[in-house]
């Protein structure tokens, strides 16, 4: 697995499934921003100033490169965001907009942002193969789709019950095929891939604020809570099956070998699961 890591200036990590972790230095002032697969192998990039207007690439040995971004584009997000999407294109939340790049490094910009602000949320794959991204700037917050054919890029946007998220939605594409997101302190939420909303309270105080939300290998959905905590929810019901005691709060969220691998917030810790 790879990651954004603090350790080390200039760097990323990977780590084996057995814990070893090995960092690869990208050169001075190359400030890794995001990482996500690429359909070639490799990990992609983003960059920040003073090389924003590049994307990065780095195989699996370690070597690493860059390629420009076309038409003008710098990355100019924070916190930054980046999937690889069901067409194969890397795509990226910057500012008011969502990008699309190629691994060539060609370029569609869609204005997205409700207000022409930034926007304020996290951005996923959903099952339909549409990117799908929250956007909490604004009067309403929402939760939105962008298909990825084409160089128009059609969004439906749709409004959340009213929450209190500080202007940041955080979702995930649930094990159901579902999108599920976080706009309240005391409550998740699923959307369908045609827009219905259902929203699941939290009655223990431990799981106030729930952050990092997505599948889990046992079918269930887990999120991070702020109380150190991570949590399993049955996507049918709502019902909270399993909760995890951690060091610290959990900050991103992955699985991979039928196990879940997280980052924690202030302890500068990966941490392993398996449900």
């Amino acid at each position: 697995l790879w990651f954004m890591q603090s350790r080390v200036a200039n760097a990323i990590g990977a780590i084996s499934t057995g814990g070893s972790i090995t960092d690869y230095p990208l050169g001075a002032f190359y400030n890794p921003g995001a990482i996500a697969p690429g359909v070639d192998g490799n990990m992609w990039l983003l960059l920040e100033s003073p090389h924003d207007d590049l994307i990065g690439k780095i195989t699996t040995a370690g070597a690493f490169s860059t390629v420009p971004l076309s038409n003008g584009v710098k990355y100019q997000e924070s916190p930054p965001k980046m999937v690889r999407g069901g067409d194969g294109n890397l795509w990226f939340r910057n500012r008011a907009s969502i990008v699309r790049v190629t691994m060539t490094g060609t370029t569609t910009v869609f204005d997205t942002s409700q207000t022409g602000g930034n926007l304020q949320g996290d951005i996923a794959v959903g099952a339909d193969g549409n990117v799908w991204y929250g956007d909490g700037n604004g009067a309403t917050e929402y939760v939105a789709s962008i298909t990825t054919s084409g160089t128009t890029g059609m969004v439906t946007k749709y409004a959340l019950p009213s929450g209190a998220s500080g202007g940041y939605v955080r979702l995930g594409r649930g094990p159901d095929g579902n999108i599920w997101f976080v706009n309240d302190p005391f409550k998740v939420g699923k959307i369908t891939p045609t827009g219905t909303i259902t929203q699941f309270s939290l009655t223990s105080t431990d799981l106030s604020y729930p952050g990092p939300i997505g599948p889990g290998p046992d079918g269930n959905v887990w999120f991070g809570a702020s109380q150190s905590k991570l949590a399993a929810m049955a996507p049918g019901n709502g019902t909270i099956v399993k909760e995890v005691q951690v060091a610290c709060a959990i900050d991103s969220l992955e699985v991979e070998n039928a196990n879940l691998w997280f980052t924690e917030l202030g302890c500068d810790l990966i941490g392993k699961y398996k449900p």
